[in-house]
């Protein structure tokens, strides 16, 4: 798939736009995954805690491409 390809620009377009509306719900979302590390229930801490790794070390979640 070349990089100007109409699919791939359509593509990365939807991805960016999904970004910037994620931008506005950082702050919630980031508060949301630290009070889920405080839980008592063990999957909410490890969904947590999953989160705040993904979120701190800017881990892309999804499938390797090589």
């Amino acid at each position: 798939m070349a990089a100007n390809s109409k699919f791939k620009t359509v593509k990365d377009r939807r991805k960016y736009e999904k970004a910037r509306m994620l931008k506005n719900s950082i702050d919630r979302i980031r508060e949301s995954y630290m009070k889920m590390m405080g839980d008592k229930d063990l999957k909410n801490r490890q969904l947590g805690t999953a989160t705040y790794i993904i979120d701190k070390l800017a881990l892309r979640v999804g499938n390797d491409k090589d």
